[in-house]
């Protein structure tokens, strides 16, 4: 009996005794695994299905292949879609939302690589999320970037049909898609400069309106035609009585009587 098959059993014995009411501590202390290892397999049987559970290897649960009926479903949803105007950063197309529809809809989930999958077996592109003004420079991304496939035979071109209605594709890498080579992070990075960029324009510009407005309130400085003259300088009416004690008392800054009328010899 290979490795294989004794670990598909004994998850089968372990489905089999919780399902059958006992409690998870015994049979974890029975078969020689730990309590946690039992709830998470008893979790993902429910989400993938008993099959699923036993043949998945290494903890990752196996990828269970889209029907014809759920691709088409897939499809109309994308072709169903729009660009937001205000997209949360780092969404491609509204893939979390074809996602978690998919999710409230089968009951598992949608991986991103079946859903580039039935992107490219229809003939569609799935534009990264895109502001509405982008549309305008480039409407190749807008809702025409979505095509239907040229001819009947486009979709099962490199995909098969076997007897029990499964979609699936032949072995081998998919292809890449260029709308899956914008990162997350390089989109979350690009959203956050062009907001900071915003925000620098409006400070700058706040900034010009107030030093304007400044200047058309304030009087234009007046202009010194002579030299500055101190407290203790001789003032310029009358030379034998220092600035402070002539025009200076008055709190004056410069000569206010000079040319006026001569003091007294």
């Amino acid at each position: 009996m290979s490795d294989m098959t004794a670990s598909q059993e004994r998850k089968a014995e372990i489905l089999r005794r919780v399902q059958a009411g006992e409690k998870a501590t015994h049979v974890a202390r029975d078969v020689g695994v730990t309590k946690q290892y039992v709830s998470w397999l008893l979790k993902f049987s429910k989400e993938a299905g008993v099959e699923a559970t036993i043949s998945r290897r290494r903890g990752r649960q196996k990828e269970l292949a889209l029907t014809k009926e759920e691709a088409e479903a897939v499809r109309a949803r994308l072709l169903s879609l729009r660009p937001a105007d205000d997209p949360a950063p780092g969404n491609l197309w509204r893939a979390d939302e074809i996602k978690l529809w998919f999710r409230r809809t089968y009951g598992r989930t949608l991986s991103i690589h079946q859903l580039r999958r039935v992107c490219t077996d229809y003939g569609l592109r799935l534009a990264p999320s895109l502001d509405a003004r982008d549309l305008l420079d480039d409407p190749e991304l807008g809702a025409e970037a979505f095509h239907a496939p040229k001819s009947p035979g486009a979709v099962s071109a490199g995909s098969e049909d076997d007897d029990d209605g499964i979609f699936t594709r032949k072995r081998g890498r998919p292809r890449k898609s260029e709308s899956f080579e914008t990162s997350r992070m390089s989109d979350r990075m690009m959203q956050q400069i062009l907001k900071a960029n915003e925000e620098a324009a409006a400070i700058m510009a706040r900034a010009r309106e107030q030093e304007a407005a400044r200047l058309a309130a304030d009087p234009v400085p007046p202009v010194r035609l002579g030299p500055k003259i101190g407290r203790n300088d001789p003032c310029p009416f009358d030379p034998k009585i220092k600035f402070k004690r002539c025009c200076g008392a008055t709190g004056a800054v410069r000569c206010t009587r000079q040319g006026t009328e001569q003091p007294p010899p």
